[in-house]
């Protein structure tokens, strides 16, 4: 918390040069290393947790393990003084970077750049815990990815996902119940940017009432009526919504049980990457999980903003 003295002049600083976007930007880098100093306080927390589990594996095998009360009971104290660290670091940040940070979110403008700053400040409290990442080979590149619960909103909730680890580099648990409000805000906030786009693009409107997966649309307020339902489904119109209102090209990736090929394509020409600003997701059989970091890749796909 070293730059947590300076945090308000960076903020004011960075609305007088360059207005709001820059003052994104610098409270989503202050984020991202408040997390990158509170992630080894995580791992060695969680190292000594593992450890401990394996010691007293060892101790059910062979309850004559030489030297198990001295070994436990070293490793209860390191594992407190570990958490002693990672709360005091939360502490400091609940206490007195909150509060500044949630101060310059108001001067943001209710939109996609106030959205943004509200929920990487919560991705940040919510991500308390490092998550276990599955990995998966596509043909050309190697990808981890973070699972999401799959209620009928995974596509929303990989989405997040993924944003939140572009934004300041979390990975959010599997089973986020906060998760319901942030993905009812992003669909509020789609319903207002798909009546703008309607005003200015009737045939937008036209298309909507096409989608197969909606059932039958009898007007604009009647398809917002099954939007916002829990259980509905993304599908291609909620990427292009959301690769516009955010600026950033969203690729999906059609995972099957044999092999892997582009799903959708809404950014042509451009590679599959981890390039900043983009947004990576796998559809599997079912369910769409977020794609969190790729190796290699040589695919071609993306919903980009405007298309």
């Amino acid at each position: 918390m070293d730059s947590l003295r300076l945090l308000p002049g960076f903020l004011e600083n960075a609305i007088i040069s360059g207005g709001i976007v820059v003052m994104l930007n610098v409270l989503l880098t202050f984020l991202s290393t408040v997390y990158a100093e509170r992630a080894p306080l995580q791992d060695a927390y969680q190292q000594l947790e593992l450890q401990q589990n394996e010691l007293l594996a060892k101790k059910r095998r062979n309850p004559r393990l030489q030297d198990f009360e001295v070994l436990n009971r070293s490793l209860n104290e390191a594992i407190q003084n570990a958490k002693d660290k990672l709360d005091h670091h939360w502490e400091l940040f609940n206490r007195n970077c909150i509060p500044i940070l949630e101060q310059y979110v108001q001067r943001i403008p209710e939109g996609a750049q106030r959205f943004t700053a509200e929920f990487a400040i919560a991705a940040s409290l919510m991500a308390r815990r490092k998550e276990d990442l599955s990995m998966v080979n596509i043909n050309g590149f190697t990808a981890s990815y973070a699972t999401v619960r799959g209620d009928g909103a995974c596509f929303f909730r990989a989405f997040l996902t993924a944003l939140a680890y572009q934004l300041i580099g979390v990975v959010l648990p599997y089973d986020l119940e906060e998760m319901h409000e942030w993905i009812l805000r992003l669909k509020f906030l789609m319903c207002d940017h798909i009546r703008e786009i309607v005003q200015g693009n009737p045939q937008f409107e036209r298309d909507l009432m096409k989608i197969p997966a909606n059932g039958t649309i009898r007007s604009l307020e009647h398809y917002f009526q099954i939007f916002i339902r829990p259980a509905y489904q993304g599908t291609n119109y909620d990427c292009k919504i959301l690769a516009d209102m955010f600026g950033k090209p969203i690729h999906v990736i059609r995972q099957y049980q044999s092999s892997h090929e582009t799903h959708q394509s809404f950014l042509q020409g451009e590679i599959l990457t981890t390039e900043a600003g983009h947004i990576n997701i796998l559809y599997q059989p079912r369910h769409f999980v977020a794609i969190i970091s790729i190796y290699q890749c040589d695919l071609s796909s993306a919903f980009v903003p405007g298309s």
